[in-house]
């Protein structure tokens, strides 16, 4: 991958997203600028898997390009108003005239917090004058982050831990939770994002059975 992920969390009160990235630096990427970072959820990840054209996005920035040199890092924190304010440039943006630099945009409103999805962040490098342009396969292409609230996740483990501690009996609901969020961390790991956002439903998502209405019955015998 062209970039590496320091940093990419929800803050504590679900109110911020933090974001710091820098261009790897193995000896392959030298030379190499970041052009855009773009974030969405996962209701607009593409059904093709590929992150290369993201048609709904709720914050896109363009980084502006010093001359004769390269961005090699950015560091950015976004509240929901800077979403807000994203998504207004987008309307008042002229599409016929050059866009400023750098551009931040967003061509959909996003209506909700941090708190409640799974953010996916994607971006982009370019080669500059004297970089290395013939990388190994699946290296020259968009690098994807993943992200979302991590209350849910101990809030969802909470509940089960507390079911156990009270009868001392393990949840069958809690051994399918389990199952699912490690099909859901493998699907992450290897860039299989549509079905993470399967998994993701399944243990977070309104309607899935370990969503925010689930039923500790028993509706896909994934124990067993």
């Amino acid at each position: 991958m062209s970039v590496i992920f320091d940093q990419l969390r929800i803050s504590d009160d679900g109110s911020k997203l933090f974001i710091d990235i820098h261009v790897n630096k193995a000896s392959y990427f030298q030379g190499y600028t970041i052009k855009k970072l773009t974030i969405t959820t996962s209701e607009y990840v593409p059904e093709s898997e590929s992150m290369s054209s993201i048609s709904n996005f709720i914050y896109q920035r363009t980084f502006a390009q010093p001359i004769g040199g390269t961005v090699t890092e950015a560091s950015i924190m976004l509240q929901k108003s800077d979403l807000d304010k994203a998504y207004d440039a987008w309307i008042r943006w002229d599409k016929g005239k050059v866009p400023p630099k750098p551009l931040i945009i967003a061509n959909t409103n996003f209506t909700g917090n941090f708190s409640g999805p799974l953010f996916f962040v994607i971006v982009e490098t370019e080669p500059t004058s004297g970089a290395d342009e013939n990388l190994p396969c699946n290296l020259d292409g968009p690098t994807v982050g993943v992200t979302f609230d991590e209350n849910l996740l101990y809030q969802r483990v909470m509940d089960f831990t507390k079911s156990l501690a009270d009868d001392c009996n393990v949840p069958t609901g809690f051994t399918d939770f389990i199952l699912l969020w490690n099909a859901f961390k493998a699907s992450i790991e290897t860039d299989h994002w549509v079905s993470a956002r399967k998994y993701w439903k399944m243990l977070f998502g309104e309607g899935g059975h370990m969503g925010i209405a689930y039923s500790t019955t028993k509706p896909c015998g994934c124990h067993g």
